[in-house]
């Protein structure tokens, strides 16, 4: 067990069919340091990952946010299926909105092969506006919306 501190917040990743808030901590990340963090509560506040360690101070330690991981445990613990669509996608910034004259949207960093993103035409580069009739206004808001497709 290590104690430590959170050193920032605020920050996130994109992944494929997802995007995860993140914090620092000055807990020394090692090649056994995966694991949870507590608050001084007991309360679980965050996983531990070295996964994501790539672009990030070597004296700290990214840890994943626990409000994201939690709807992930429940369609776990529900035995749902697990959501698939293949793609990474990044918020768009007012300047680029303006340039493809939109007012939402999403932009589609990378299209896994053969996935149904790939398979419904898909590419990089794409702006998402709408799925399902719902105005797509962010990443988070996309994925919210494809999770909750059966």
């Amino acid at each position: 067990m290590e104690v430590g501190m959170i050193t920032s917040r605020g920050s996130s990743v994109s992944i494929t069919d997802n995007r995860l808030d993140l914090f620092n901590t000055d807990i020394i990340n090692n090649e056994n340091s995966d694991g949870v963090i507590v608050n001084l509560k007991g309360e679980v506040i965050g996983i531990m990952t070295r996964t994501l360690k790539e672009d990030m101070n070597e004296e700290l330690s990214a840890a994943i946010g626990i409000s994201k991981i939690k709807s992930v445990i429940q369609r776990m613990a529900n035995k749902d299926p697990k959501i698939y669509f293949g793609i990474k996608t990044e918020d768009m910034t007012d300047t680029a909105k303006r340039k493809h004259e939109v007012e939402n949207g999403i932009y589609v960093e990378a299209v896994k092969a053969n996935s149904p993103a790939f398979a419904a035409g898909i590419k990089n580069g794409d702006i998402i506006l709408e799925v399902d009739s719902q105005t797509v206004v962010s990443t988070n808001r996309f994925y919210d919306i494809i999770s909750e497709c059966k």
